[in-house]
């Protein structure tokens, strides 16, 4: 079974990252406010430690394009049916 690891807004996401690989955790599940800077280097960093990383709780459409585009690996939203369509028409897909 997978397991993971929740990084609070407080957090430091890469010892988060690290602490998660050393506790053999597949997933980092980060508050979105610990990747909105220099998101790509993040995702890299998780994705290169071996983990997938999660973005939560992503509520604005253009912030969980933002972090899509970067490469998290999924986004936790309480409206994801509206973050799916936005993300679809950013695609051209919509």
């Amino acid at each position: 079974m997978r397991t993971g690891f929740i990084v609070p807004e407080q957090g430091v996401l890469g010892a988060a990252i690290e602490d998660a690989v050393s506790e053999g955790h597949a997933v980092v599940g980060a508050h979105w406010s610990l990747l909105v800077d220099n998101a790509e280097a993040k995702v890299l960093e998780a994705h290169e430690s071996g983990v997938e990383l999660i973005a939560w709780t992503v509520d604005d459409p253009d912030l969980g394009s933002l972090l899509a585009t970067a490469g998290v690996s999924g986004i936790v939203s309480n409206d994801p049916i509206r973050l799916i369509a936005h993300l679809g028409e950013a695609a051209g897909r919509g």
